[in-house]
């Protein structure tokens, strides 16, 4: 995908610069118009260069910006199945660590606790600001041995 896009817009370079030298003729003597197509020659070349060695960079952003659209975009309800999964999977570890607390889960991991929902929505809305779009699973942990609940 990322090729095809880096080929086609090499491509329109490759015309810009071919019309570039087209034009040139009239501001560029017969002398020195040799050594200007050589100059663009070299920048053409250079341009290659430079898009072939930035493909795999391009295919690799464009995978990471595919795979965080596709997680941060779950339904309600895949977030709290996740969610839950994940709650089950760390259940003992999670339960003794912020009893009392509210967590967020996102990907199966915590990613932020406070004792007040409030605060915990507070961290939330900040680590959207900075990371993105994300939907994420609230789960009051209980004090008791009773284990967490959803909100």
């Amino acid at each position: 995908m990322a090729i095809g896009g880096s080929l086609t817009t090499l491509e329109a370079l490759v015309d810009d610069f071919c019309n570039l030298v087209k034009l040139s003729s009239k501001y560029v003597t017969p002398e020195s118009q040799e050594e200007f197509e050589r100059q663009i020659a070299m920048k053409i070349y250079e341009c290659i260069e430079m898009v072939m060695a930035n493909i795999p960079l391009l295919d690799r952003a464009i995978q990471r910006i595919h795979e965080r659209v596709s997680q941060k975009g779950d339904s309600p309800s895949a977030v709290l199945r996740k969610g839950e999964g994940a709650y089950q999977l760390h259940k003992d570890k999670w339960d003794q660590q912020y009893a009392g607390r509210y967590i967020a889960i996102y990907q199966g991991e915590v990613i932020a606790s406070d004792a007040k929902k409030t605060k915990l929505t507070e961290k939330i809305f900040k680590k959207q600001r900075e990371e993105g779009p994300l939907r994420a699973c609230v789960i009051k942990i209980e004090s008791s041995a009773a284990g967490g609940k959803k909100l």
